[in-house]
């Protein structure tokens, strides 16, 4: 009998951590998706804008380079079957607090500035980017400054 009841509790903590683990990675893909737009934006994506996509998955998701360098493939993938973006903001709105949002906002920021200027296109992707996470004019604004800060700091 004991045994059937911790059988039973050990199928539903794997089918949960397998829920759990499933939901991560598909946020883990639309963050990477909407970095990913960003960098395509100007029609150019340099190396090091996809450096700077590696480094904000590995810092953000505690990934190793050969797992970010995986997630990036498959959002790359995923970027060029995507019609818009709501597939991707729905998910992270569903699941992001309102901080994660405004540090994917920055992260986006980061993305745009890597290669040392903001095209107008990056800049209006971004902008609606936040505007489907529902994240603050003064958000938005302030990541763009907190990013060209340490754009200007790793150029010193």
């Amino acid at each position: 009998m004991i045994s059937r009841i911790l059988d039973f509790f050990s199928d539903r903590i794997t089918d949960f951590e397998a829920t759990v683990q499933e939901r991560d990675h598909s946020l883990q893909v639309a963050a990477a998706v909407l970095m990913i737009e960003i960098s395509r934006s100007d029609a150019h994506v340099s190396a090091v804008e996809e450096d700077a996509i590696l480094g904000a998955l590995e810092k953000t998701f505690s990934l190793d380079q050969e797992e970010s360098k995986k997630l990036m493939s498959l959002s790359n993938d995923k970027t060029d079957d995507a019609i818009s973006f709501h597939e991707f903001t729905r998910k992270i709105n569903e699941q992001f607090t309102d901080n994660e949002k405004v540090h994917l906002v920055k992260m986006l920021w980061d993305v745009a500035m890597a290669d040392g200027r903001i095209d107008k296109y990056e800049d209006y992707y971004i902008r609606k980017v936040a505007d489907l996470l529902y994240v603050s004019p003064s958000d938005f604004m302030r990541m763009k400054h907190k990013a060209s800060e340490s754009a200007d700091n790793r150029k010193s």
